[in-house]
């Protein structure tokens, strides 16, 4: 379980630094958008290199087909699958007990290790199943133009994009709800508390005050 979680997760923090750098991008106010004009060719070059990132690195989250079976061997309805799979293995009272040396039911209070029933995990996965319109949408990009590039795709784009669409929200949605689940399951194997890195975004800031001290001067 380690070491494809672990890989997983990184995919799943990877997607979710990227995807807050490029909101920052977005949610520039009138100073911001001056200062990337003094180079906009670079910017703009960021800005493509960004999207392109989190449509590929969220896509990798969720590689599965149409039938949302997994086609690579770590995503997270692979590891949804290998938790269902193994549940009492995994999350029997006994097991926690015996692997976190847990003594007394006040002692497992104290450690905050919550206990997960069977039925959590069956909502869970159906929770993952109604996502599977945006999943495929995802998907469905990801193949025709960011991983690939699809000449039917490029040549009719506006008639396909009418009837398929995927918002930045909607990405966002898939990578917090990758990132839930997964903390919710470490969390009741052993205690482990998933975390992402704080997200300094002020050094972003910075550095358009320094590209262009001017405009930031009241």
């Amino acid at each position: 379980m380690y070491y494809d979680e672990y890989l997983l997760f990184h995919h799943i923090e990877n997607a979710f630094s990227k995807y807050r750098i490029l909101e920052s991008l977005n949610e520039l106010d009138d100073k911001g958008i001056r200062a990337l004009n003094l180079s906009p060719f670079f910017w703009g070059q960021v800005f493509d290199a960004l999207n392109t990132d989190v449509i590929i690195s969220t896509s990798r989250i969720y590689d599965v087909n149409r039938f949302l079976r997994p086609r690579s061997e770590i995503n997270i309805f692979k590891f949804m699958r290998f938790v269902k799979h193994h549940f009492n293995i995994l999350f029997s009272k006994e097991n926690i007990w015996k692997r976190n040396n847990i003594q007394t039911e006040k002692n497992w209070e104290s450690r905050a290790i919550p206990i997960i029933n069977f039925r959590e995990l069956e909502e869970d996965l159906h929770t993952l199943e109604q996502n599977k319109e945006k999943i495929l949408t995802l998907l469905f990009y990801r193949d025709k133009s960011y991983a690939h590039s699809d000449r039917s795709f490029a040549l009719n784009k506006t008639e396909i994009h009418k009837n398929r669409i995927i918002k930045n929200r909607e990405i966002e949605s898939l990578i917090k709800l990758a990132y839930d689940l997964m903390r919710k399951y470490r969390l009741a194997f052993d205690g482990t508390k998933y975390a992402f890195p704080a997200a300094n975004l002020n050094d972003f800031q910075n550095t358009l005050e320094m590209i262009s001290p001017n405009m930031y001067r009241n």
